[in-house]
């Protein structure tokens, strides 16, 4: 078994969806109320992994290793998902899920508060009830002063609320799946964007965004263009698209050396 060894996400995560799951002391076999924490005591025959992608590697080396990571990365290091169970006691995976199996367990906006400067700390998606609703949810915050009058420039004051307000845009966090991010669902993305018009911006520029080419315009100030791109970034683009054959390759080596170890034949 692996797991993380400082304060974790996923073991915050992971800990808890056990005891929504199996609680003690319900269950004599069940996972203790107070093993719900970003960092607890694990047994001692449990293999430290510190970070994901150790634990990709602890589960790679070790032929029947078993661990907890974020669907993305597992996904991304094709390791082979276990299917959960459900609020609903179905059993499934985050890819038979999909995305809106994952939005559903935020769909109750009874669990939040009523405006976006309300008190979000005991918000918490686990075991939310639907046939095919994800199980471990987690959502992604950005805390932002309303009153930004520390930022010197006005123009970057509201710079901040137009990327803010870009991670609701499907255009933008769209480039995010990748990483395993999506949207929220809209009742929460309306909340979220009431919550930007709570900034003080009294007295500066509006940016746009410009979606498709707009002669002359586009290159104005306070507007940013999709035709800007640095080479950088377009290198980057071509080495990743570069890089995925190698890493099957190596992954498939790594497989067959697990498998050598537990002296059985190779397998994928």
């Amino acid at each position: 078994v692996g797991r993380r060894v400082l304060g974790s996400s996923s073991t915050y995560s992971i800990t808890h969806y056990l005891y929504a799951q199996c609680p003690q002391p319900e269950n004599p076999d069940g996972w203790p109320e107070d093993k719900q924490d970003s960092k607890i005591e694990w047994h001692p025959e449990t293999h430290e992994c510190d970070g994901s992608g150790p634990m990709v590697e602890c589960i790679e080396t070790h032929l029947g290793a078993i661990g907890y990571i974020d669907a993305a990365h597992g996904h991304e290091a094709m390791l082979n998902e276990i299917r959960l169970r459900n609020g609903d006691g179905v059993f499934l995976t985050t890819k038979e899920a999909g995305d809106a199996g994952v939005q559903a367990a935020a769909e109750d906006l009874s669990k939040v508060p009523s405006s976006a400067d309300g008190d979000f700390s005991n918000v918490a998606y686990y075991n939310e009830p639907g046939a095919n609703t994800w199980p471990i949810s987690l959502v992604s915050y950005v805390y932002i002063r309303k009153d930004l009058d520390f930022i010197k420039d006005p123009a970057r004051r509201s710079l901040l609320k137009a990327f803010a307000t870009a991670l609701f845009d499907p255009d933008y966090i769209g480039e995010c799946a990748r990483y395993g991010h999506i949207p929220v669902p809209p009742k929460v993305r309306d909340l979220s964007l009431n919550g930007l018009e709570m900034l003080e911006l009294d007295g500066t520029p509006e940016w746009t965004f410009e979606d498709s080419t707009d002669p002359g315009w586009g290159q104005g100030d306070y507007v940013i263009s999709k035709k800007r791109k640095t080479f950088m970034m377009y290198e980057m683009d071509r080495l990743g698209d570069d890089a995925k054959p190698i890493a099957e390759d190596i992954r498939q080596l790594k497989l067959e050396m697990a498998s050598l170890k537990a002296g059985t034949g190779t397998y994928s």
